[in-house]
């Protein structure tokens, strides 16, 4: 499955990022998790307007893009 890091939709500030990982359907993007900082997937707590958010975003990360690598602007998210 193809991850990326999006902004955190429960970050007023948007300084913290979720790992989303997800899948490409004829539907459109099915949303499979989004693991927080603490490792913890929030994506069940996200409102409908927070997911149209997280697949817009990751639409524009596919399209300039290869998907199914994990990047991310904060290198700290990657430490584990």
């Amino acid at each position: 499955m193809p991850k990326h890091y999006c902004l955190n939709p429960h970050d007023p500030y948007a300084e913290r990022e979720v790992l989303v990982e997800f899948e490409a359907t004829t539907a459109g993007l099915l949303l499979i998790a989004a693991i927080d900082d603490a490792d913890e997937d929030i994506l069940s707590d996200l409102t409908d307007a927070q997911l149209d958010d997280l697949r817009r975003e990751l639409m524009v990360a596919c399209q300039s893009r290869a998907c199914s690598v994990e990047t991310s602007s904060r290198p700290e998210m990657h430490a584990g």
